[in-house]
């Protein structure tokens, strides 16, 4: 796992996680959303594949475990492919979730029929951050034109 391979799952499934702890509280129901649709198509099929696997092994011993083994291996090469998609990792999806989360519009329909999204209010760390910035430094944050951040919050 020293060298970077974008092949290998661990690699993939890290930059996705990395990506989800950028903004975990807003990206991670995301990931959740995409995860469990995969899930769910796998569900859908495993009792037809243990049922074929099954009429395969009970002919054929090695053929069956070759074909469960294939069944598994794609099945693992597509959750891996599904998540290094260009679309999912790209700048586009990146834009895509700030758009939908911080207007509430879509790419499609942003409201002023030049294919430009309204400028996004940009939604902060949220209260545990400041307070753990407070408690960390003993001060606050401090902006260099200005002094000090005014943050009120009962410690």
């Amino acid at each position: 796992m020293i060298d970077f391979n974008r092949d290998a799952a661990f690699w993939v499934f890290n930059q996705v996680s990395n990506l989800a702890y950028t903004r975990y509280n807003l990206i991670a129901p995301i990931v959740k959303e995409h995860q469990s649709k995969l899930e769910d198509d796998f569900l859908k099929t495993i009792d037809a594949v243990s049922e074929a696997a099954t009429k395969i092994y009970n002919i054929d011993k090695q053929l069956g475990l070759n074909f469960i083994t294939d069944y598994s291996v794609s099945q693992s090469e597509h959750t891996v492919e599904y998540w290094k998609r260009p679309v999912w990792i790209s700048v586009f999806q990146i834009c895509r979730w700030k758009c939908e989360k911080t207007t509430g519009m879509t790419i499609d329909d942003n409201g002023n029929g030049m294919g430009v999204p309204k400028y996004p209010d940009q939604p902060g760390y949220g209260e545990e951050y400041y307070r753990n910035v407070i408690k960390e430094t003993g001060r606050g944050i401090v902006c260099r034109s200005s002094g000090y951040m005014n943050v009120n919050f009962d410690l």
